[in-house]
């Protein structure tokens, strides 16, 4: 929203009034002489306080402007502009840039500003000329000079407020994923870091931040971040409610548009299809594609009592609608919703807050699922390791908040190679310290949140939350190969200690139990006694036939 100031004759109250002191007009070419040439863009726009499109424009002050204070015109642009102005009166063109010689360090660099000289009469005309890259309005406003600094300052002070709340949910975000392994807030904190980006190239702040500007112009920034956090949040929310579970086909079209979204990133790192105009448009109907799939059927599982899309939108469709009204705003070159530019940021910061308080939730259910089992029991005396009740409590929540969030979960079912003979030729207390360091070169390769159980004698299982295929098997290898290299003979004469892993991953679409889940692995591992031993092997889900052996060891 743009603030109209004349001189203090006026009441301040008309300084946001409707109705501006002042037309803007678009011409064909500078009536003034000391203007340069000024290529017009066939496509111009503007309403009454604003303009979109390189070439001439006249602003034609409709009521008298008088008072003690120097009046300035402000021309608000985020992007690489240069302006050549021409007061009233006046035979010397100013120069004014968003960047570079031009620019006017007494001013932010989004702020091209020039003192009209008092009184300024009803008629008479500042000529301009405009050159910017990029097709965003350029807002204008005419305020006393004291009362813009003002404004601006409080405009500074609470955009660096709200990206500072940004930059502390997206930490807070990593390290949660630091913490608990959950990808999800990894996701989301890089939205929000590319929206922090986009912010900071569409507010001009940029060209304050040296470095950033020299790593790119201010219009690749922009679109950077701008796609950055499309397809970061796409990914992210679409596994906070679920969507693979719950609707594969809408996940293939949300898939599909995510694929063009990051196809679009890495066009945007070529210059000359980075400045293409296209390419604003394709991120536009982009984001209302993904946000169209997300919001659209987070709305319908809401409805069905879906907890988590309840959330979704009412953590996220403020800022997710605001940004709709932008782009739809971008696209068509008008005002749709007023205050745009600052409710973005604000719903932003918003909505990241209660991410925070996600995070914190999440902390505090790791918390209860670990005193939970220290209640119920007891830990193995030898071992330290969680007792099978306390291990099959612990399972069984794990197994729930998987299918609940739709994250992965893996069980990995672990055998001492030949522990009976251990135990028959040298004697318990050797099998006992057989037994305490399988355990420990096991918790060497774990994370501090994945419970190990010991589950019989020489039986342990694990449970991998969070972690996909190709991860859980590559656990388990460790396991399997730090065992081994730490498994020295314990006596002369006694072979060296190996131990055997099957895996099983939580099968989703069938809601598995937590008993067959622990059958599926046990069935991997019988596999792997009945073919050599010292080895790990990945059980099928029940639709699938093929059995993976994901490592072979010598026995």
């Amino acid at each position: 929203m743009i603030l109209l100031s004349a001189g203090q004759s006026l009441p301040a109250q008309e300084f946001a009034a409707p109705d501006p002191p002042f037309r803007i007009e678009a011409v064909a070419s500078p009536n003034h002489a000391a203007l340069a040439d000024c290529p017009a863009d066939p496509d111009r726009n503007h309403g009454p306080d604003w303009f979109v499109g390189s070439g001439a424009w006249r602003i034609v002050i409709t009521r008298d402007l008088t008072g003690d204070a120097p009046l300035a015109l402000a021309l608000t642009y985020p992007f690489n502009a240069r302006f050549q102005i021409l007061p009233p009166g006046a035979e010397t063109v100013q120069l004014r840039a968003t960047f570079g010689p031009q620019r006017d360090p007494r001013w932010p660099a989004r702020l091209s500003v020039v003192t009209l000289p008092l009184p300024v009469a009803a008629g008479q005309v500042v000529e301009l000329c405009a050159e910017h890259d990029f097709g965003r309005a350029v807002d204008v406003r005419i305020m006393v000079e004291p009362e813009l600094r003002a404004a601006t300052y409080r405009e500074d002070m609470t955009h660096a407020a709200v990206l500072g709340t940004l930059v502390a949910m997206a930490v807070a975000g990593i390290g949660m994923t630091l913490a608990i392994g959950n990808t999800t807030f990894l996701m989301i904190s890089s939205g929000l870091l590319g929206a922090l980006l986009y912010l900071v190239a569409s507010r001009g702040t940029i060209h304050e931040l040296p470095l950033l500007a020299q790593l790119a112009p201010d219009w690749a920034m922009h679109k950077l971040g701008g796609n950055l956090a499309i397809l970061a949040f796409g990914v992210g929310l679409s596994r906070l409610i679920r969507l693979k579970t719950r609707h594969p086909r809408i996940t293939r079209a949300l898939n599909l548009a995510l694929v063009l979204v990051a196809a679009l990133l890495l066009a945007l790192l070529v210059p000359d299809i980075g400045r293409a105009d296209w390419t604003a448009t394709a991120g536009n109907l982009l984001l209302l594609t993904v946000s169209g799939l997300l919001f659209g059927t987070a709305a319908v599982d809401a409805l069905r009592g879906h907890r988590p899309s309840r959330v979704l939108l009412l953590a996220w469709s403020p800022p997710f609608l605001v940004a709709s009204c932008l782009t739809i705003e971008i696209m068509l070159g008008a005002s749709i919703l007023p205050l745009v530019e600052v409710l973005l940021p604000a719903t932003l910061a918003i909505s990241s807050a209660v991410l925070f308080f996600g995070l914190a939730e999440e902390i505090s259910q790791v918390r209860l699922q670990r005193d939970s089992a220290e209640q119920r029991a007891d830990h193995d005396d030898l071992t330290g390791a969680l007792a099978r009740g306390a291990f099959d409590h612990t399972l069984e929540l794990v197994r729930r908040r998987a299918l609940n969030r739709g994250h992965p979960l893996a069980v990995l079912f672990i055998d001492i190679d030949h522990f009976k003979r251990v135990n028959d030729n040298f004697g318990h207390q050797v099998g006992d310290r057989a037994l305490v360091a399988v355990v420990r070169a096991i918790e060497s390769c774990l994370r501090d949140r994945d419970p190990l159980g010991r589950y019989g004698g020489e039986e342990f299982l694990v449970a991998l939350a969070a972690v996909d295929t190709d991860e859980a098997v590559e656990i388990a290898e460790r396991i399997r190969a730090a065992v081994e290299h730490d498994g020295a003979p314990l006596q002369p004469g006694m072979p060296p200690v190996t131990v055997s892993i099957g895996v099983a991953m939580l099968d989703h679409h069938a809601d598995e139990q937590s008993r067959a889940l622990v059958e599926r692995a046990d069935s991997a591992l019988r596999w792997c006694k009945s073919n050599g031993r010292n080895r790990v092997r990945l059980e099928p889900c029940r639709d699938d036939d093929s059995g993976t052996e994901a490592s072979m060891g010598e026995t």
